[in-house]
């Protein structure tokens, strides 16, 4: 193994002072949160189409979250592997892993034309934590062990790791929003029978297994603005992306 491989498999990034992302390739696994139309692969499900884009005060890259954190970075956008409704886990109903996170297809696709990222962000697990996906794996359920978010959730970054490993990573865990027309709007941080930090606790746990570095989210304590409990508002992915930049800067 190579010095480079080491470091990026057993050191968590931004743990040994600040680094240099000018130029580097950046790729997006995520969900409804990270979709841009024109962005997204062709043929995947999207959230931020024209009509959610002007009701958020979208109007471009610049607006998302990961747009604004790869040019504050001065660095460059390969994919955003995102898809409107998946899971980490498998989806109910489904007889293959796609087009959730932990499969192989949506991990290849962080690649594009040969070119491997030289960092992999992941943001995932908010509609495993909406829909009430088992935590921890538990045989007696009768289910697929990819049907638990601690099994696929480690399962993706195991995969993630083998076929990028001299690329650094990084999970976000999931955090509260709220919506800034509704005033009295309370998150529900149980909305599908578990707790949002129980997701969190296994994120976290699975990236220190992993050697990839934490965008905490969660652990800010800062809520982000959205338009409707869920999906950011431009203002929201402004909040979003300083705290990931917090995090990538070491600070």
């Amino acid at each position: 193994m190579s010095i480079r491989s080491f470091i990026c498999k057993f050191i968590v990034p931004g743990s040994h002072g600040k680094r240099s992302y000018k130029g580097k390739y950046f790729s997006i696994l995520g969900d409804s949160i990270s979709t841009l139309e024109g962005v997204t692969p062709s043929g995947y499900n999207v959230f931020y189409d024209d009509v959610v884009c002007r009701r958020a005060g979208i109007t471009g890259i610049k607006d998302t979250w990961w747009g604004i954190l790869i040019e504050e970075l001065g660095a460059r956008l390969l994919a955003c592997d995102a898809w409107s409704g998946c899971r980490v886990s498998m989806l109910p109903n489904r007889h293959t892993l796609f087009p959730s996170g932990c499969s192989d297809k949506r991990i290849a696709g962080l690649s594009r034309n040969n070119v491997i990222p030289d960092v992999i962000i992941i943001y995932l697990g908010d509609n495993d934590w909406g829909y009430g996906v088992p935590v921890w794996y538990n045989r007696k359920l009768g289910l697929n062990a990819y049907c638990f978010f601690d099994r696929s959730y480690d399962w993706m970054l195991e995969k993630i790791r083998k076929k990028y490993p001299n690329s650094e990573l990084w999970c976000c865990t999931l955090c509260p929003a709220y919506i800034p027309d509704i005033p009295d709007f309370q998150f529900n941080l149980k909305l599908g029978g578990y707790h949002i930090d129980a997701y969190n606790r296994i994120i976290r746990n699975s990236a220190k297994r992993h050697g990839a570095g934490v965008i905490d989210f969660y652990r800010y304590g800062i809520t982000y603005a959205s338009i409707d409990g869920s999906h950011p508002s431009a203002q929201g992915m402004q909040t979003l992306a300083k705290l990931c930049l917090r995090s990538l800067k070491g600070e």
